[in-house]
């Protein structure tokens, strides 16, 4: 299989193995090195203080309650897991309608 561009030059040469699938040998023509940085100290801090919420670890690093906690300034962010731990369940019914 050929992979080409919307002007028709080739970008790809494709083989495919016996076990029908496609294996694509590719080499990188300018390495290119990315680095991820947190947004802030935020989650981790939310982490380490048991899913605390934004606003209290706020106020607890702008009143200096806790040694190392910087100010957050990011306070609005959203949770997966405390979002998960929110949620309900309905109870069973004890009788099948």
């Amino acid at each position: 299989m050929r992979v080409r561009d919307e002007q028709w030059r080739l970008l790809a040469k494709i083989r495919r193995d016996p076990g029908r699938l496609y294996a694509l040998d590719l080499t990188i023509a300018r390495p290119v090195c990315l680095a991820a940085h947190a947004r802030e100290d935020a989650w981790r801090w939310h982490a380490r203080f048991g899913y605390t919420n934004f606003t209290a670890l706020r106020k607890m690093g702008r009143e200096g309650l806790v040694r190392g906690l910087p100010v957050l300034t990011q306070v609005d962010q959203l949770c997966e897991a405390c979002l998960a731990g929110k949620q309900r369940c309905a109870p069973f019914p004890h009788q099948a309608q």
